[in-house]
């Protein structure tokens, strides 16, 4: 056998691979940037070992083969690139910033890969639920047990329902059960990524094996999947991943409703869409505006609906924290609003306008779309969200087909999470499970 035929039948098994080793955190860190005098997580400069892979991958793959329809899609992406390396330029920490710089290229690369013609989505996706399965398996014994023991070699840190700082759920008398972690830095990522796997059964409903006759064996584990992710889902505690999943499946019932009694036929679809939404013309122009005022409506909601909890008492500790953030954003933000303060160094900005904190009293400000505007400004929101509406044309293209309402569940699923944290910006973890999304966004078919 040859190289080239061995690299041919490696070839379909590279990107699952890279999406099974997804959820284990090991990595090289080269350097640890400081705030007020201490380490911290949003200082840590690493290369993980799954970035290693999508490397490799690459390799594999060499000239990539992507359907010249993704064009513009690529493009937005490549500009995005290019204005986010300008930016850095001018970070207050330049180390930090070309650290998450190389994260976010390994990101865009591997969203690249996932376009590829010759990338099979069924088998990612599969990679992908079924690399979850063993961290599930680790976050019940860590509920169950109060904790789990670290690995360097697996990328895990010590946890302890005693240890202060580790996440918990605290009860009225005062026990404390710890939140499930998996494999993952936080429960709330954890939980993010089971939401995205349970929606992922709905991309591919037939994606786990072939059907051999009326009774196969994912006939069973199918739903025996569906349990683990359900259950460890609920065992994070992250209201976050929680509200996305039901958000997600309401959106998608409704959309399925509504176009269930619409014809196929394009010219009758549009007047049922014209007679739902009364004198509003054409259903992709419809779908986009929606599309536009829901993210609206999501951002000002995650920032209001955090501050009216707070000021209600509800949520406690967590609830206060993200509502003084909000209010210590804006002073963070107006200084640099057209390059930002570089990409990571966000803390840094808030630590400049507040001096003489505690360091852990520095963290980015939990939504997304306001981390952006504080990291690379306003022009790079406008370029990230103008990239965005580029792979929803898709979608909006497809409507009412299946396909298409699912991506838009899972989108919606994706926003909810944008709106309350910043995982989806700040880690690699959560710029992976963005461009998978966003990939099977756009080639779902």
């Amino acid at each position: 056998m040859n190289f080239k035929e061995a690299k041919e039948r490696l070839l379909p098994f590279v990107l699952p691979l890279v999406f099974f080793l997804l959820p284990w955190q090991i990595r090289w860190i080269f350097s640890q940037q400081l705030i007020a005098g201490n380490a911290f997580e949003y200082g840590v400069i690493s290369l993980y070992a799954v970035e290693v892979l999508v490397f490799i991958a690459l390799l594999l793959y060499g000239r990539l083969k992507i359907s010249a329809d993704y064009q513009k899609v690529i493009g937005f992406a490549l500009l995005f690139l290019l204005y986010v390396f300008v930016s850095s330029l001018f970070a207050i920490n330049h180390a930090v910033a070309f650290g998450q710089l190389i994260h976010i290229v390994f990101a865009i690369l591997l969203f690249l890969l996932l376009l590829d013609k010759r990338t099979n989505l069924r088998h990612t996706a599969l990679g992908f639920v079924l690399g979850l399965v063993i961290p599930c398996c680790l976050g019940m014994w860590q509920v169950v047990t109060g904790g789990s023991g670290a690995s360097t070699i697996l990328g895990l840190a010590h946890r302890d329902a005693q240890t202060l700082g580790d996440a918990v759920l605290t009860l009225s008398d005062g026990v404390r059960i710890l939140r499930a972690y998996g494999s993952f830095s936080h429960p709330n990522i954890f939980g993010g990524y089971l939401a995205v796997g349970l929606l992922s059964f709905l991309l591919f409903p037939t994606s786990l094996s072939r059907e051999h006759g009326p009774i196969s064996w994912s006939y069973f584990l199918r739903p025996l999947f569906i349990l683990i992710l359900i259950i460890s889902l609920i065992i994070t505690y992250s209201q976050s991943a929680w509200l996305a999943v039901v958000v997600a499946f309401i959106c998608g019932l409704s959309m399925w409703l509504f176009v269930s009694n619409s014809s196929s036929n394009d010219s009758k679809r549009k007047i049922h869409l014209s007679r739902f939404f009364g004198q509003w013309s054409g259903s992709e122009r419809t779908l986009k505006w929606l599309a536009g005022f829901f993210v609206v409506i999501v951002m000002l909601g995650s920032i209001l609906g955090v501050q009216a909890l707070s000021l209600a008492g509800i949520g406690q500790t967590s609830i206060a924290q993200r509502a003084e953030q909000y209010q210590q954003w804006p002073q963070v933000a107006v200084g640099s609003w057209v390059l930002g303060s570089g990409l990571g160094n966000y803390t840094y900005a808030l630590e400049g306008v507040y001096p003489g904190k505690w360091w852990w009293e520095y963290q980015p400000v939990h939504n997304v779309l306001l981390l952006v505007i504080g990291e690379i400004g306003i022009a790079g929101l406008v370029i990230l969200i103008s990239w965005f509406f580029a792979i929803d044309k898709f979608n909006f293209s497809r409507f009412p087909k299946r396909s298409a309402v699912v991506a838009m569940s899972i989108g919606c699923a994706l926003l909810i999470i944008a709106g309350l944290d910043h995982y989806l910006w700040t880690q690699w973890s959560g710029l992976v499970l963005t461009v998978y999304v966003m990939a099977m966004t756009v080639r779902i078919e």
